[in-house]
């Protein structure tokens, strides 16, 4: 993760006032899963100021002929889903048991859902492909910290 609190990409501050600034590695798994991390690419004054603009919070897809060619990606606690950016309809949600790999630069975000080999890709135009990784990093990172711990917890017990 790029940021070492949350405040940037999610809701914490309205959600968890007192521990807002707290370091991201602070929040537990339960915690993180009542932030909101996506919402901001649908909020109606920045979801109009990047409409006039080419690329920003509408992802130009150059990998799927099924999906339209601009996505909205939002990740939150069910997965990485994506939007079609006219009729804001949710086109799908891969939940990140099926995310195989994901990889972003100045200019890009790429994601893999299923077999590395045979899966779907992804890959996107964006300025915005560090964000995202570290939101999906972040969450993935949680989801498989409380998927040990419960794990760890099953194993002790007997």
């Amino acid at each position: 993760m790029h940021d070492r609190s949350l405040l940037r990409t999610t809701d914490v501050q309205q959600v968890f006032p007192l521990s807002s600034r707290s370091q991201a590695s602070m929040f537990n798994w339960s915690q993180l899963q009542l932030l909101n991390a996506g919402s901001w690419f649908l909020s109606s004054s920045f979801y109009h100021r990047s409409c006039s603009c080419s690329v920003r919070s509408i992802y130009k897809q150059t990998t799927d002929p099924n999906f339209p060619e601009t996505l909205i990606i939002a990740i939150n606690k069910h997965g990485v889903s994506l939007i079609d950016p006219k009729t804001k309809d949710l086109l799908t949600t891969h939940p990140f048991t099926k995310i195989s790999n994901w990889s972003s630069g100045n200019t890009y975000f790429h994601i893999t859902i299923g077999n590395l080999v045979r899966g779907s890709k992804l890959l996107c135009e964006t300025a915005l492909g560090y964000k995202m990784d570290d939101l999906l990093t972040s969450y993935i990172s949680q989801m498989l910290t409380t998927m040990t711990k419960q794990s760890t917890g099953r194993n002790t017990s007997k």
